[in-house]
């Protein structure tokens, strides 16, 4: 048997040896073959870079197993391709390659031609180089034979040792195993006998197992034995049983007989380890359950074998699993929390826990905040106030709710303790309520100021709740009728038909009705008239309460008949004297329109008459108004007593400003001024006879101009004054029978410090001459019925007074324009 194995091995050796030298050689010549054969495709399809780095590879691997006809074949190829390059250099040293190679195969085939022609005497140079090479290859041979020798001889001795020594080893072997088997067959009769166990008994207790047991083979894990449990478990019978693999028993997403873990786990087993897995388990109906799997190797009738200990613990794995997800899902909603929240330990003061809005609060990250001493983060004071409280929640064992400010942020705090067995904690949650606080302040002191306001207003006010009583009351109100908080109007010493009026207009009210009313009252023996004004307060589209504003009207009732009666003396008065005024005029022109100027009295009428028939107007209104009954509200009656007043004065300051052109002149009240709105209100009085003669307004405003001083009737009469000229150029150029759309613009912007305001107009226009005396005293283009000369004047001194100037652009047919320059505040 050992010389056989020799022999086997001398054959061997000799095989490795010779073999691997053959492979190689193919291999290359393969290599070789599949290279020619790319390059070849690669010239051919026009790539002849890529086809002579190949074949290049190809002739080194060529030259290295001394293929020459290979090396031929590559030459050529390569000398064809760099021909075609028009690299004749490289082309020309390829092809010296092949001629070189032919040349060598010349002389290789002289050699084995045998002359023996009629001389029979070869070549003396040829005939020396053949005995050489011949001496060479028997050199070379008788060295191979010598080197193989040496190399089988060595191998056989080797052999032979080895063998002697495997062979004494394997008998000490033997014996000790021999020896050690009749110790433990000897032990194990005496355990045997001493403890009295059957093999009856063994399985009995085997199957009254409550816990499925599987003894596998270690070698191919086959199932040796299993117990009653186990079957039931599974759902097998014991012939079924027998059959199965673990992977039959197994789920497909548990790990294999053969992966990495496997054998890790075999491998503790191995040395004497218990290895505990939880393993999800397949019955035999296909159903996937959870098994907590104790496994260890033991020795079982004198051979290793791997026991199986299972139970089911499918419950406890999904109330495992539940438990899990709940804690992920609190894990999450504390994490993605606004609110900030923190545990730390009682006794060390560690944080044990941290969501990311406490740790941002802090400005540090969660893992930088765990395992820091909250001492650390906190202000001295801040943490001796807030370790007052957690002694207080450990010691009361209860919750602590409460708020606090710090860094300029309010917070509403809770405190939970949690005591363990091993350990005592407070969970600390904040949440931050600044703008609550802020909006809730903002309200409070907006509720004050709401209250102070209508405190404070000067009207009677009042506001009533659902019930009718009265909850808020300015001290007006309370002046004029007591203080009705908590009161009806019931509860008001005032007659019951008045009464019940009150309760009829309140009742509309609280139906969703603005009432506006009139009521009068004696009071002190007076009899006193009162505008009433009841609206609902809605709130969320629901009626909660009323307010009301009674507003003593008694002063405008009294004026009203007064404006009444003056208004026929007014209008005479006013006539009179625009008439004696035109009357001077006249007179003044036919004279000199070069007198002094202490005689721009003849002009007052052009300015009077504007306000005159305004107050004439608004005096009509009321009385139309009055006298068909539709009723006049007290803000309509103050705006046009306001008005008339504002015109009167205007008389006033019209008759007593003759002077006005130069610098001595009565002192006006100048005030910051809206010039737009002034335009708008100048257009107010003029626009609805401008349209009727089909002239139209462009109006350009810029509504982020600054305010300018002066005063706004004064600027009104300047604007009214251009606006006139305009009228009339227009006017006189539609009478020529020239077709044109009339139109005004009026343009207001700001340069610098300077609000311009322009005025232009597409009328007749003016010549050169004519605007050179625009602005004298009593010039003028138009006859005696239609102006005075004083218009333009009188503005003009009107805008110096103000500081502002004036400057006039135009051409005949064309246009005109107006801009004044004033100073901004």
């Amino acid at each position: 048997m050992t010389t056989k194995t020799n022999k086997i091995l001398l054959l061997v050796c000799s095989i490795s040896l010779f073999f691997p030298l053959a492979l190689t050689a193919v291999q290359n010549a393969q290599l070789i073959d599949s290279l020619i054969v790319s390059g070849r495709e690669h010239f051919k399809e026009g790539r002849s870079d890529h086809a002579t780095s190949v074949l290049l590879r190809a002739y080194e691997l060529a030259e290295v197993v001394q293929d020459n006809d290979q090396l031929q074949s590559i030459g050529r190829l390569l000398a064809e391709i760099y021909e075609k390059q028009g690299d004749y250099k490289s082309a020309n040293i390829y092809l010296r390659k092949l001629q070189n190679i032919q040349d060598s195969q010349f002389l290789l085939q002289l050699e084995k031609i045998h002359f023996y022609e009629q001389d029979d005497v070869r070549p003396l140079k040829h005939q020396t180089y053949i005995e050489k090479l011949e001496i060479a290859k028997k050199n070379q041979l008788i060295l191979s034979f010598i080197f193989l020798f040496a190399i089988l001889f060595i191998s056989f001795i080797i052999i032979i040792l080895k063998d002697r020594h495997s062979k004494k080893r394997m008998q000490l072997i033997i014996d000790e195993q021999i020896h050690s088997l009749r110790e433990k067959n000897l032990q194990l009769d005496k355990e045997m006998k001493e403890k009295g166990i059957s093999e009856e008994k063994f399985r009995t207790i085997f199957n009254s197992a409550t816990d499925s047991i599987i003894i596998h083979d270690i070698k191919d894990f086959s199932i040796i034995d299993f117990n009653d449990r186990a079957c039931e478990l599974y759902g097998y019978t014991r012939e079924e049983f027998k059959q199965l693999t673990i992977e039959n028993l197994s789920s497909p997403s548990m790990f294999s007989i053969d992966s990495p873990e496997a054998k890790l786990y075999e491998e503790k087993m191995l040395n004497g380890e218990v290895v505990f897995i939880e393993w999800e388990a397949k019955k035999k109906s296909g159903e996937i359950f959870w098994q907590g799997i104790q496994a260890k190797i033991s020795l079982i009738d004198g051979e290793k074998r791997m026991l199986i200990f299972a139970r089911d613990i499918t419950e406890r794995k999904k109330a495992e699993m539940e438990l899990k997800e709940s804690q992920e899902r609190y894990k999450q909603l504390i994490d993605n929390s606004p609110s900030l929240i923190l545990e730390v330990d009682a006794e060390t003061l560690e944080i044990i826990n941290c969501n990311p809005a406490m740790a941002k609060s802090f400005d540090i990250t969660v893992n930088k905040i765990i395992g820091k001493d909250i001492r650390e983060l906190l202000p001295e004071k801040i943490f001796k106030s807030r370790m007052a409280i957690v002694r207080k929640a450990l010691e009361e064992n209860k919750t602590i709710v409460f708020e606090d400010y710090n860094k300029e942020r309010f917070f509403y705090n809770t405190f939970i303790p949690s005591v363990s067995s091993n350990r005592t904690t407070v969970q600390i949650v904040a949440y931050d309520i600044t703008e609550r606080k802020r909006a809730e302040m903002e309200i409070k002191e907006s509720e004050a100021l709401l209250q102070a306001l209508i405190y404070n207003l000067p009207i009677d006010f009042y506001a009533s709740d659902k019930k009718g009583k009265v909850f808020m009351q300015s001290a007006r109100s309370i002046e004029s009728w007591g203080d009705q908080t908590g009161k009806s109007v019931k509860d008001i010493a005032v007659d019951d038909h008045q009464k019940k009026t009150w309760e009829k207009w309140s009742e509309n009210a609280f139906k969703g009705k603005l009432v506006e009313e009139e009521f009068q009252l004696i009071l002190d023996d007076k009899t006193r008239y009162f505008r009433a004004v009841i609206a609902p307060i809605k709130m969320d589209n629901e009626i909660i309460g009323i307010v009301g504003v009674d507003i003593d009207v008694t002063e405008i009732k009294e004026n009203e008949k007064k404006l009444l009666l003056l208004k026929d003396d007014l209008e005479s008065i006013v006539e009179t004297e625009i008439e004696k005024r035109k009357n001077q005029y006249e007179l003044l022109i036919q004279k000199s329109k070069l007198e002094s100027i202490g005689q721009l009295a003849a002009g007052i009428a052009h300015e009077v008459n504007q306000p005159i028939g305004l107050i004439a107007l608004g005096l009509d209104n009321i009385s139309e108004r009055l006298k068909s009954g539709s009723g006049v509200s007290e803000e309509y009656i103050k705006e046009k007593i306001d008005k008339i007043f504002k015109y009167i004065e205007r008389v006033h300051q019209i008759i007593d400003h003759i002077n006005t052109f130069s610098r001595d002149q009565k002192e006006i009240i100048f005030d910051e001024v809206n010039i737009n709105n002034v335009i708008e209100q100048s257009l107010y009085m003029i626009r609805i006879q401008y349209e009727g003669h089909d002239i139209h307004f462009d109006l350009h405003f810029d509504n982020l101009l600054p305010s300018i001083l002066g005063n706004s009737y004064k600027i009104e009469q300047v604007i009214l004054n251009i606006l006139s000229n305009s009228y009339d150029a227009l006017e006189t150029k539609s009478i020529d029978n020239i077709e044109f759309q009339k139109r005004i613009t009026i343009k207001t912007f700001q340069k610098g410090k300077y609000v311009f305001v322009e005025f232009n107009d597409n009328g007749i226009g003016m010549s050169a001459k004519e605007i050179e005396n625009i602005f004298d005293p009593f010039y003028t283009t138009k006859g005696p019925d239609k102006g005075t000369g004083l218009g333009l004047s009188i503005s003009y001194g009107i805008l110096q007074e103000m500081n502002a100037e004036i400057s006039v652009k135009s051409k005949p047919n064309k246009f005109t324009t107006f801009t004044i320059k004033f100073q901004s505040c």
